[in-house]
């Protein structure tokens, strides 16, 4: 599936200038960099985005299996 222009937005990282979906921004890594020109400029290279990102999906993705375990454990 190809995200559509209202679905992404452009931010600046040290290694150039990428298409992103928009709800990276709204992840904590990314809300720390400023804005220059409209665009959003962040401290590290997109791979290292990268990485952040599918580390964040997995740890929210690793605590709400936990939450639903604990939950189904408890009956509810």
């Amino acid at each position: 599936m190809t995200p559509d222009v209202d679905s992404t937005i452009e931010v600046e990282f040290e290694d150039g200038r990428f298409v992103v979906p928009k709800w990276w921004a709204s992840l904590p890594f990314l809300r720390s960099g400023e804005y220059v020109g409209g665009i959003r400029r962040v401290p590290f290279t997109i791979a290292e985005a990268r990485i952040k990102v599918n580390n964040d999906l997995l740890s929210t993705a690793v605590r709400s299996g936990m939450r639903k375990a604990v939950q189904f454990s408890k009956g509810r």
